[in-house]
């Protein structure tokens, strides 16, 4: 499934745009007092703020051949979420691999590979910020049991399962 646009909730607009910005040195597309929006991929992530908690869990699929780079530029920027003292976490029903790590509001941003997937990329990233491997926002939820570091809160998904 792609994404196009993806918009979230936040009482925390400011904190936000700095992280995603930033941090994660995503592209500014578009900014108001109460919103912004950035590109993240092919998708454009957007943040509207609002007055009520509200946490999601965030999916970025990444080329299955950028795990490694992805992690490492990742923890250089914010801490990894660990479980059972490992901070990544392997499906084998999927074959897939993860890492997660919080935003600023405590949502679970997460980077997953699916190795069934054929979407390889061979240019150069290491200079690079996320947008140019970061491929699309997948739709997947993960409860807290399984993710442990971030704020206890409860967490809905993007769209219906």
């Amino acid at each position: 499934m792609h994404i196009q646009e993806l918009s979230l909730r936040t009482r925390h607009v400011t904190n936000q745009k700095a992280f995603y910005c930033t941090t994660l040195g995503l592209s500014l597309l578009a900014e108001t007092t109460d919103s912004f929006t950035v590109q993240a991929g092919t998708t454009r992530l957007r943040f509207q703020e609002t007055q009520q908690d509200v946490l999601y869990h965030v999916a970025f699929t990444i080329p299955r051949n950028t795990f490694h780079e992805a992690k490492s530029w990742t923890q250089k920027r914010v801490p990894l979420l660990h479980k059972n003292g490992e901070d990544e976490i392997f499906f084998a029903n999927l074959n897939a691999r993860s890492f997660y790590f919080c935003d600023t509001a405590g949502n679970i941003l997460e980077f997953i590979v699916h190795y069934g997937l054929n979407h390889e990329t061979a240019e150069d990233r290491s200079q690079r910020s996320l947008p140019s491997w970061a491929i699309f926002l997948d739709n997947w939820w993960w409860s807290r049991s399984v993710v442990p570091g971030c704020r206890p809160r409860r967490y809905r998904p993007l769209l219906p399962l």
